[in-house]
């Protein structure tokens, strides 16, 4: 079973991702911001994944990744970024994020296969 930290400050739309990775056999742990999962990182085993909202209310996911590539030396967990910005800023999302190690980008709205590809 993979384990999975899923970043989003909004209640409805992580409520919603934990239903749909639990009910495909996910282990997930999600909380509403960065600052908040910054420290549960340090205290155990790294998951498996990161899902992480880009923009968030407390700051950019990008603090969050930044924490977790010191934590894991050899980029090996994979990470999910969702965002909500328009494509012609997503490209420059991509080139803004290319040294944080391996990251995929799903664009809001996704359908929930989307996001299970990313993962994968």
């Amino acid at each position: 079973m993979l384990h999975v930290l899923v970043v989003e400050d909004s209640e409805q739309t992580r409520e919603a991702l934990e239903i749909i990775l639990r009910s495909k056999g996910f282990w997930v742990k999600s909380m509403a911001t960065a600052q908040e999962a910054i420290p549960w990182l340090t205290v155990g085993p790294l998951p498996d994944r990161v899902v992480v909202d880009y923009y968030l209310l407390s700051g950019v996911g990008t603090s969050l990744i930044e924490e977790l590539r010191k934590m894991d030396a050899g980029n090996r967990v994979p990470v999910v970024v969702m965002t909500a910005a328009p494509p012609s800023k997503v490209d420059e999302l991509k080139k803004s994020t290319a040294l944080l190690g391996p990251i995929r980008f799903v664009e809001k709205p996704f359908e929930p296969e989307q996001l299970l590809e990313a993962l994968q």
